[in-house]
């Protein structure tokens, strides 16, 4: 987009879903959940372990032990001012 003649900004956002915190437990269920379907559509062969990883996971969510940390990094790419 540089090349285009926007302005970039990019800045470091990992989103913290803190341990023990219930109002976050939909979105991490949500997370590994959706980890565990495309890890299993890539390795089918391996659903029953990864069905296991899933469960662990999740139980370890519920009972307040395990957070999630996610890397993310956001972009806003603007038009170039004129002039």
């Amino acid at each position: 987009m540089a090349d285009h003649g926007y302005r970039i900004n990019e800045a470091e956002t990992p989103w913290h879903l803190a341990a023990g915190k219930p109002a976050l437990y939909p979105l991490m269920r949500s997370l590994i959940e959706g980890w565990a379907n495309a890890a299993t559509d890539q390795a089918p062969e391996a659903a029953s372990r990864i069905a296991q990883w899933r469960d662990e996971r999740l139980r370890h969510v519920v009972e307040g032990e395990i957070g999630i940390w996610v890397g993310h990094r956001d972009l806003l790419a603007l038009p170039a001012d004129e002039g």
